[in-house]
């Protein structure tokens, strides 16, 4: 049986690539498996920031977690992500966790400088289905990167260090809307 965690994420996933095919996006959005780990291992080697994406490996079917991979449309035929997110949802606090998140596409890409809003969509469509109250960013790949996340999508820094970035569900919300509506 699937745990609701990922059976919502599941759905939430559906939902956002609805959204993309309707906006004419160009990308879509399917669950991560084992195979989109190992690729993720691979491409994050080859990047300049290495993340450990053998953490998702390890608890890639856990009941808390669900992970996604983004495909951009002309690179279809390829079966590696262009992207990826690593989540996990805590069913005490009803806050979702970003434990992992990479663009692997070419600079100029239809991700580049948008994967997190395009994640954001996703985490709004999870948070609605599950009422949860908001999303965690853990352990920004550096400074610069969680300043950007803090400026450009109003991210609190809840850790006092850019550890720990916080942005509530009633937020995405008004940002979704505001987002949808420049068109």
């Amino acid at each position: 049986m699937k745990s609701a965690v990922r059976e919502n994420g599941a759905s939430a996933l559906e939902m956002a690539n609805r959204y993309f095919s309707t906006v004419n996006l160009g990308v879509s959005v399917s669950p991560m498996n084992q195979d989109d780990v190992d690729w993720c291992i691979a491409l994050a080697r080859e990047s300049n920031f290495d993340i450990d994406w053998r953490l998702a490996k390890m608890s890639l079917y856990a009941d808390s977690e669900f992970g996604f991979i983004f495909k951009i449309d002309a690179d279809i035929p390829t079966t590696k992500p262009d992207g990826a997110c690593f989540c996990s949802f805590n069913a005490i606090n009803h806050i979702l966790s970003i434990e992992l998140l990479q663009n692997f596409s070419k600079k100029g890409s239809i991700l580049d400088g948008k994967m997190l809003a395009y994640c954001l969509i996703i985490i709004l469509f999870f948070l609605i289905k599950l009422e949860g109250e908001g999303v965690y960013i853990q352990s920004p790949i550096n400074e610069k990167v969680a300043d950007y996340y803090i400026k450009n999508y109003q991210f609190l820094d809840v850790s006092g260090n850019k550890s720990i970035l916080f942005r509530s569900a009633d937020d995405l919300l008004n940002w979704f809307i505001s987002y949808s509506n420049r068109g």
